[in-house]
């Protein structure tokens, strides 16, 4: 009788499909697949037992919960099984933005690339394309319509393309407050104008300057222009990705991953959309930030029979399973299948995912940062919600200075 697995990750669609392929081609064991909502997943994992019960003997994971995760014990080194038995091409195969943020201090690997896709500029080529937009936006701003080479461009673009009434807005960020993108938003924002996160015993400093450049540029779209469907406050990544692909969005700076979507037959914007690495911060302090969290298979602590588990992470990390990945609307992780032309003919931003890399900046990897995440998700909740701008930066350098205080 074969051993029973069961995995626990995120809803999405993508995933599901992924996974359903992937299982029947593992013939080691029979594995049980629960995908539930992010916020939910991440409470089990973080907060509760999930890892630690035996409920789960594999986990997907997004990178933002390691630093809390690693230090816990709640899940297990894969070292040795990757001595004794490394997936095909390991760890040449990945770039090295895809391994780095899923090993602890001392060099450990907790956790082999699932899905992934920095953030990148998705935007609808069959409009930035047309002659006649092309003209009139010339005439009104003195520059082509290309993808957006800094962020005051972008803004530029995204005014332009807002039309409510007829169903298009100029971009769409997603407000839902999951401690994912809302968060990401502002750090994209914050590190692209040269800010830094000061780590410290007691908390982190920011700077304030930046971090009211950052929420003011943002404050711009969301509530002094309204260049974004209003419902995109209650939307997490996932939704906002499904209403760009369903064509009422021009231009976005989202996971690359959602370009996927539109790459479907059936789809309202199939072939009408391509990517280009991320925006650069305006001025001589801009930097081109594609943040860079991605999804790990890991081995839970409760693990009934963790070697079973690692052979089934292993299955996924293969060239073959890879490509189902991204052939079901996820994003593969190998250099391999992203460089497969078949591969790039299922959406844009494979042919530019190793260029995007480059600047690719992950969170960081501090025992303060999944305290300061939640932080920065309450501030940027209250953002969402039209608080008052310099009132929530105060807020912001209160809080994250005093971290160790309680601040939860």
């Amino acid at each position: 009788m074969k051993p029973r697995l069961t995995f626990w990750g995120r809803e999405f669609e993508g995933f599901e499909r992924a996974l359903n392929r992937q299982t029947e081609a593992f013939s080691m064991a029979e594995v049980e697949v629960h995908l539930i909502e992010i916020s939910r997943l991440e409470r089990s994992v973080v907060d509760e037992d999930l890892a630690t019960s035996g409920a789960a003997d594999v986990l997907l994971l997004v990178t933002d919960w390691l630093p809390n995760l690693i230090p816990a014990g709640k899940l297990l080194p894969l070292d040795n099984f990757l001595h004794d038995d490394p997936p095909e091409g390991w760890p040449d195969a990945w770039v090295p933005s895809l391994i780095s943020f899923q090993m602890d201090d001392e060099g450990h690997i907790y956790g082999l690339p699932y899905h992934n896709g920095p953030v990148m500029t998705i935007y609808r080529s069959d409009l930035f394309e047309d002659i006649g937009e092309n003209k009139a936006f010339h005439e009104k701003y003195g520059i082509n319509l290309s993808p957006p080479d800094d962020w005051d461009i972008f803004l530029m673009q995204a005014r332009w393309f807002n039309r409510p009434e007829k169903g298009l807005y100029g971009t769409v960020f997603a407000g839902f407050p999951d401690s994912h993108n809302n968060v990401y938003d502002f750090l994209t924002q914050y590190w692209a104008r040269g800010g830094e996160l000061e780590f410290r015993d007691s908390g982190i400093r920011i700077d304030k300057r930046v971090a009211q450049e950052a929420l003011d540029y943002l404050s711009i779209i969301w509530h002094k222009e309204r260049l974004l469907p209003p419902q995109a406050a209650n939307w997490d990544s996932v939704a906002s990705g499904v209403h760009f692909a369903n064509g009422e969005i021009a231009v976005m700076v989202n996971w690359a991953g959602f370009a996927a979507l539109s790459g479907l037959p059936g789809s309202p914007t199939y072939k009408k959309v391509k990517c280009a690495p991320a925006p650069a911060g305006p001025g001589p302090q801009g930097k081109r930030i594609s943040l860079n969290a991605y999804w790990v298979t890991a081995i839970p602590r409760g693990a009934k029979d963790p070697k079973v588990s690692y052979e089934f992470l292993k299955h996924l990390a293969s060239p073959a399973m890879d490509r189902i990945t991204c052939e079901e609307g996820g994003t593969g992780v190998r250099i391999d299948t992203w460089r497969d032309p078949d591969i790039q003919k299922i959406a844009p931003y494979y042919e530019v995912l190793e260029e995007a890399h480059k600047s690719a900046q992950s969170l960081p990897r501090h025992f303060l940062w999944p305290t300061a995440a939640r932080v920065l998700n309450e501030v940027m909740a209250e953002f969402v919600r039209g608080a008052d701008v310099n009132h929530l930066v105060n807020t912001l350098e209160v809080r994250l200075r005093n971290l160790s205080n309680g601040d939860m």
